[in-house]
């Protein structure tokens, strides 16, 4: 019988933000005791008229966005762990959830929402 070797852990340097947030929403998005799910902002050019964009998502907002069955609202900003850093308008944003009672997770690994989610899953549930 011939086992696969073990994929090795990517560089550091090399882990993208997109990387972050799949691994994330890989390990919560499907969970029965909460929900995950992607939000996107931006803006993106009106189709065939190159010089109109269309803007959507409120500056700021973080990538993740979830709730847990008691209605407490989860945030998650997802940055590369080399190099990754808060826009103002991202910190702007999270001071706003945290004044209202949600909670904000800025992640550059699954560990970093385990250590915030996992007590809280435990206490809402």
């Amino acid at each position: 019988m011939r086992f696969k070797k073990p994929e090795p852990e990517k560089d550091k340097k090399k882990i993208l933000e997109a990387d972050v947030q799949s691994a994330i929403l890989k390990k919560y998005a499907t969970r029965p005791d909460m929900r995950l799910w992607r939000m996107n902002v931006g803006a993106v050019v009106y189709p065939g008229e190159p010089t109109r964009y269309v803007k959507f998502g409120v500056p700021g907002f973080s990538d993740l966005h979830g709730i847990l069955p008691t209605g407490h609202a989860i945030y998650i900003e997802c940055k590369r762990p080399v190099g990754g850093k808060q826009s103002e308008d991202q910190k702007t944003f999270q001071g706003v959830i945290e004044s209202m009672g949600g909670t904000y997770i800025l992640a550059s690994s699954v560990d970093d929402v385990d250590q915030v989610l996992l007590p809280l899953l435990k206490e809402k549930s």
